[in-house]
């Protein structure tokens, strides 16, 4: 049982990045924050990111220690990393993002629109969003673009670089928020294109 554990954690770790080291977070934790596990509709790369978003909701500090850090190491430092910085580590035991379909089907549906036009940001989001507006108790959206890699885009989101008001990075770390889809597609442009849909609780 254990050596089954020990190279659960092994392939998380080498999946996620280079330097990430997952060894001080225990198995349980993990599967906590893996809400997506078993859910058929996504790929294994979008249940590696709402998995990593719930880590960092879990443990702010630890994330940071263990992802983030490394993943900043690499990349050139600025007011944005430095900020992120000092707000995971004050995040601590942030309700859980489980997987929703609706959520899902509409972040799959705006990524492959936004994919084929070669757009990007959140175009007639308030149109969009209307048909679900009334069935959560608050929504919001994250857009990535040029990478397919789960821990990419979480990092690129959580440091918002060039994003004065930090929306991607609230969003994730929202405490109001219980729900997520999220989707990711090729794009004709940026080669990739990620849309995440946050909810909170239903109405």
């Amino acid at each position: 049982m254990t050596k089954v554990i020990l190279s659960i954690l092994l392939l998380f770790t080498i999946s996620i990045g280079n330097g990430q080291d997952l060894s001080a977070w225990d198995y349980q934790v993990l599967e906590k924050a893996n809400t997506a596990k078993n859910v058929g509709y996504l790929t294994a790369n979008e249940k590696k990111m709402i998995q990593l978003i719930n880590l960092a909701r879990i443990d702010g500090a630890k994330f940071y220690e263990t992802i983030a850090k490394p993943y900043i190491d690499t990349a050139t430092s600025s007011s944005y990393t430095r900020s992120l910085a000092s707000v995971l580590k004050k995040v601590k035991g942030l309700p859980l993002l489980s997987p929703d379909k609706i959520l899902f089907e509409a972040a799959q549906k705006y990524a492959i629109s936004m994919g084929k036009s070669g757009k990007i940001g959140h175009d007639k989001y308030a149109q969009r969003m209307k048909p679900i507006q009334n069935k959560y108790k608050g929504l919001s959206e994250n857009c990535d673009y040029g990478f397919e890699g789960a821990l990419t885009i979480v990092m690129r989101l959580l440091i918002d670089e060039g994003n004065p008001d930090y929306g991607h990075r609230k969003a994730i770390l929202d405490p109001n928020f219980v729900f997520i889809g999220v989707s990711i597609k090729r794009h004709t442009k940026w080669d990739w294109n990620c849309v995440q849909e946050f909810g909170g609780v239903k109405l």
